[in-house]
């Protein structure tokens, strides 16, 4: 008697995330990237790029999902209303007199999406920002992105 098994390995090939939180300083940012099933987080410093050119950013996590989670990566994307994002969530502040500016690039299924959030709440954005938390254990909950209505005045 012969037996075959067939593993099937979800396939997330085409979902990239990229997140650029700059809540800690006018050039200083937290970004998060999901691309190929590997999620990586670092602190990026404008300054510290312009001024020098061997400048890298710390990577604070950088590390492939699991199958539970390309699962889990694989359905958020695929329940999410990507078309129904905005490309600007802004309060009317402007440059760096803004307290949080970021910036979300989305690509899946052929649609990119390139979003500015300047001082404002989106519950469609927040939607985003708790599957990333999602996939941190809680000891990483430094690196998870705080985003919470009661944070901001303007609600879009």
């Amino acid at each position: 008697m012969l037996f075959l098994v067939f593993a099937f390995r979800p396939d997330n090939k085409g979902i990239y995330i990229e997140i650029h939180d700059n809540q800690y300083g006018c050039y200083q940012s937290r970004e998060y990237y999901l691309q190929d099933s590997v999620l990586t987080i670092d602190d990026y410093d404008e300054e510290g790029a312009i001024h020098d050119s061997k400048y890298k950013n710390k990577d604070l996590l950088n590390r492939k999902l699991s199958e539970a989670e390309i699962r889990k990566e694989i359905n958020f994307m695929a329940s999410f209303p990507l078309d129904s994002l905005k490309a600007d969530y802004n309060s009317g502040r402007d440059g760096c007199d803004s307290i949080r500016q970021m910036a979300i690039t989305i690509r899946y299924n052929g649609i990119t999406k390139v979003i500015g959030i300047q001082d404002c709440y989106s519950e469609k954005v927040a939607r985003i920002f708790r599957f990333i938390n999602s996939l941190l254990s809680k000891n990483k909950n430094d690196l998870k992105i705080s985003y919470l209505r009661k944070a901001f005045k303007c609600s879009k």
